[in-house]
């Protein structure tokens, strides 16, 4: 006990034998990266309790509540610099060609939570949604640059989101899905319009989930997914999906 370590340690209190072994010894710690699944929850956790940092280190195993807040204002720091780089993207009326900008709107109060108070959601969820595509359209062989979203135009922008590099080692291998498959991040299944037809085997999340915010999630990422248009392949994609499904309800 934290007292026994007191007596044989005479210049340490118990607390601090106690604060040392819970964030630093305790073999059950991780003292790895963390993950875009842990990210996420943080998210999702921050947005239903708040910054009740003991409770979430119960949910994610191997993170101490210290650990957990700063890892948050990480990635509160982290948004923070995206929403700068959004500010100075056009306007979202001019991703017309791969957002529909009519179901652009301001979330519903029932479906917002904390985190829609930390960044402008009614003006740039539209260019989250164009980034996914852009970032898709990137992802294809024969693509070309037809200027990207708000963060994927700014190049030069070293605070944003992150690099390809960084999304690389996080992400991938990515598989196509030989049937309906959902998607552990939004919760809709592949293939579809909203995800695509690949799933991400470290996280099982769609590749399109692997490309929009971390603060993203629930009801608003479901409505960030829904704007993305239908262009090019994704006319395939749509006629393919709707034979499947087909196939799905004949029981065929």
């Amino acid at each position: 006990s934290a007292s026994l370590m007191d007596s044989d340690t005479p210049e340490r209190t118990g607390k601090q034998c106690r604060e040392r072994y819970v964030n630093h010894l305790n073999p059950r710690l991780k003292h790895t990266e963390f993950t875009p699944l842990e990210d996420a929850t943080i998210w999702r956790l921050y947005a239903t309790i708040g910054t009740q940092w003991a409770k979430m280190s119960k949910v994610i195993p191997g993170r101490t509540d210290n650990n957990l807040k700063n890892r948050f204002h990480n990635l509160k720091r982290q948004l923070q610099r995206e929403e700068e780089s959004r500010l100075r993207a056009p306007n979202p009326d001019d991703y017309e060609e791969t957002v529909h900008v009519d179901r652009v709107r301001e979330v519903p109060r029932l479906m917002r939570t904390r985190i829609e108070d930390m960044w402008n959601q009614p003006r740039h969820i539209g260019l989250v949604a164009a980034d996914s595509v852009a970032d898709s359209r990137e992802d294809e062989p024969d693509a070309k640059d037809e200027g990207g979203g708000a963060i994927a135009a700014d190049k030069d922008n070293k605070d944003g989101a992150d690099s390809e590099a960084q999304r690389a080692r996080k992400f991938g291998p990515f598989e196509a899905v030989a049937g309906p498959t959902q998607c552990g991040r939004c919760g809709l299944f592949l293939p579809s319009l909203q995800c695509g037809t690949e799933l991400c085997v470290k996280t099982k999340w769609c590749r399109v989930c692997t490309k929009v915010s971390m603060h993203l999630g629930g009801n608003v990422l479901r409505e960030c997914l829904n704007m993305r248009r239908e262009t090019g392949g994704d006319r395939e994609l749509a006629e393919g999906v709707e034979l499947l499904m087909k196939g799905v309800w004949n029981g065929s």
